[in-house]
């Protein structure tokens, strides 16, 4: 019998794992401005539309949205964050400009305050394109990311299905906590490959050990050197393991310990 209830709970902390969030009127969502709605903080340039797959979009330039939803870690505990998005515009350009495009990770506080490319109090990456070049990249702030390449000898083309993955384990302190990220483009199978970034910012590793950090996306300026990218389209999120899940994960984790002592006795 105990060993019943010890599988039970592996079996439980096993499949708390990942939501995917579609933005379709069957999760709730309602097509008009994302704000407000499923625990999300928005800027009013995102708009939801909730028919079909769902889809949540801005035609603006620097635009965030914020999932309300507060992530509180312990050592050795991470929490991962996919966003299947792709931009708007009209027909690509070789830019004139450096374009910082797009923007994610956790951030300090739920509001829906832009995160600047270079705070380091938030632990994100993003996306760059070089100028005078068809090569873009993943940065974070304004630094070059171990492990992750550039994206060399095609374009970023406007309706580029593009997946940003990111997953941030706790360490004990600010500079062991590290966190990966990648980007692929969906369309054309370019892949930057996983960058790490080892070391976060104390405001970001007290909000995550204390009253909770909060995943976050951002369009920057796409259309910076007349890029001919405009906006985004952001198509789904993956939260794994799902923030109220959280907790419940740590529980059942101790629940192991304590039914593993208890069968071995």
């Amino acid at each position: 019998m105990k060993k019943l209830a010890l599988l039970g709970v592996v079996a439980m902390v096993a499949t708390a794992q990942s939501a995917i969030i579609s933005f379709t009127s069957g999760e709730g969502f309602s097509d008009g401005a994302l704000n407000g709605q499923q625990g999300w903080n928005a800027e009013a340039g995102w708009v939801v539309d909730s028919t079909g797959a769902g889809k949540v979009a801005t035609t603006v330039n620097s635009e965030i949205a914020v999932l309300n939803q507060a992530v509180t870690l312990t050592t050795g505990q991470s929490y991962g964050l996919s966003v299947n998005f792709q931009f708007g515009g009209t027909v690509y350009s070789t830019p004139t400009a450096y374009v910082y495009a797009f923007l994610s990770g956790l951030k300090v506080g739920s509001d829906a305050t832009q995160v600047a490319t270079g705070n380091a109090s938030a632990a994100d990456a993003n996306v760059q394109i070089i100028l005078n070049t068809d090569t873009y990249r993943l940065l974070n702030n304004f630094s070059v990311i171990t492990g992750a390449n550039n994206i060399t000898g095609t374009q970023l083309n406007p309706g580029d299905v593009l997946q940003y993955d990111y997953n941030l384990t706790l360490g004990a302190d600010a500079a062991s906590t590290f966190y990966t990220v990648r980007l692929q483009n969906l369309t054309d199978g370019t892949d930057t490959g996983t960058g790490t970034i080892t070391g976060v910012d104390a405001t970001i590793y007290a909000a995550l050990t204390g009253s909770g950090a909060y995943g976050f996306f951002q369009t920057i300026n796409p259309s910076t050197g007349a890029s001919g990218l405009a906006g985004a389209q952001v198509n789904s999120i993956t939260v794994i393991p799902e923030p109220a899940t959280l907790g419940l994960v740590a529980a059942m984790g101790g629940a192991v310990l304590f039914i593993r002592r208890r069968f071995m006795m």
